[in-house]
């Protein structure tokens, strides 16, 4: 799913219009708008109103003012926010948000206590409701009597996901302490020290994880996504930190968290990609098969010489995602997305991605899907 598909008509449009703004050197043509937004030029108007408004509200320092000409719009005083930033406030408060965000912070939430917190008639809550089992359906999930039912490992990669694209929090805390330890331990075990976005994913992931116990107590794991586990060393190791430091948990929650903390390490960058492959052979060989595929493919038409690693490790985490969990929350919107896919890549590249996405029937089962879209994207990054 894209984001943008969190927020109401009315403020998608405006997000949108945003992202446009950026991709163009903050002036595009009402035309254009027109045609990638399917308004009508009376629309553009309410829209930049709607806008300044916004912008007026969350950033009055920053003097930024979208105006309008005879073709074009423009912003008066360019932004120097990044464009993630100076929207996020759309998502926080959008309907869908609100309601995702309450439902993991109250599980078991009644119907009424939820319309009473977001201020809705329940008939308008069983229209968000309906909308976000819409959007949780790729991921094998589905709001049902209060809560989110559905696998463990994909409660927690979806609430990931949403969270971090998002640029929001479930909880704010005072202490980092559970991060500070799961840091000291990694330390301890393999001398890697973690970068800013690395800690602040990690910080992220264990919140969600310590923060729903009952969840994790509740939810099962089959042995079909496990197994393959049982003698990996990573796995281990996580399991001994969890048993020493998180004792509200019991053994076969332990068990629960040790996975999925082993899947979310192996599906995002936040541990250096060698040190995850030494520890995690047992479940290497699909991916290093996917992998050396693209890497062949790639080097029949280009030196890699001096961007290998970067290529296989970008494959590396992309492809752990598709192999470990179901659906995606992408961090570009749809119109970047076509922007780029349409703008930026010449034929000669397209042709190889398209060698590429050929090559396997995992690729294959994707290309004709939005996730399909996002995964040829990722590869065009790499051949560009």
């Amino acid at each position: 799913m894209y984001k943008e598909q969190l927020l109401d008509n009315q403020t998608r449009k405006e997000y949108l219009l945003i992202k446009l703004l950026y991709l163009h050197d903050f002036r595009v043509e009402k035309k254009l708008v027109c045609e990638k937004l399917n308004i009508s030029y009376p629309t553009i108007k309410k829209i930049i109103d709607r806008i300044n408004d916004y912008l007026e509200t969350y950033y009055p320092q920053e003097d930024i003012e979208l105006l309008s000409t005879k073709h074009d719009l423009i912003f008066h005083n360019n932004s120097s926010i990044p464009v993630d930033d100076l929207t996020k406030f759309y998502f926080i408060h959008s309907e869908k948000y609100i309601l995702l965000d309450l439902l993991f912070k109250s599980p078991h939430i009644t119907r009424n206590k939820l319309s009473q917190k977001m201020n809705i008639s329940s008939t308008t809550l069983n229209i968000i409701i309906l909308q976000c089992n819409e959007l949780l359906k790729e991921f094998e999930l589905q709001i049902s009597q209060g809560t989110i039912k559905g696998n463990l490992v994909q409660y927690f990669y979806f609430y990931f996901l949403f969270y971090w694209w998002t640029n929001s929090s479930p909880f704010s805390y005072n202490s980092e302490t559970q991060y500070l330890d799961f840091d000291q331990f990694l330390y301890e075990q393999n001398q890697e020290k973690l970068g800013p976005i690395e800690e602040k994913k990690l910080f992220l992931w264990l919140t969600l994880l310590k923060n729903q116990r009952k969840i994790v107590n509740t939810y099962s794991i089959s042995s079909n996504e496990n197994i393959h586990v049982k003698d990996n060393q990573l796995y281990h190791e996580l399991k001994l930190f969890f048993k020493k430091h998180w004792k509200i948990f019991s053994t076969e929650d332990i068990s629960k968290v040790s996975y999925i903390t082993f899947a979310f390490l192996n599906s995002f960058e936040v541990l250096d990609r060698k040190l995850i492959e030494l520890h995690s052979c047992a479940i290497q060989n699909e991916r290093t098969r996917l992998i050396s595929k693209i890497i062949i493919l790639l080097q029949s038409d280009f030196n890699l010489d001096n961007s290998y690693q970067l290529t296989y490790d970008a494959l590396y985490y992309l492809l752990g995602s598709f192999l470990f969990f179901k659906g995606n929350i992408y961090p570009i919107d749809k119109i970047t997305l076509d922007f780029y896919l349409d703008n930026n890549f010449s034929s000669f590249e397209k042709d190889i991605v398209l060698k590429i996405v050929q090559s396997d029937t995992l690729f294959k089962k994707y290309l004709s899907t939005e996730n399909g879209k996002y995964f040829q994207y990722v590869l065009y990054t790499l051949v560009s």
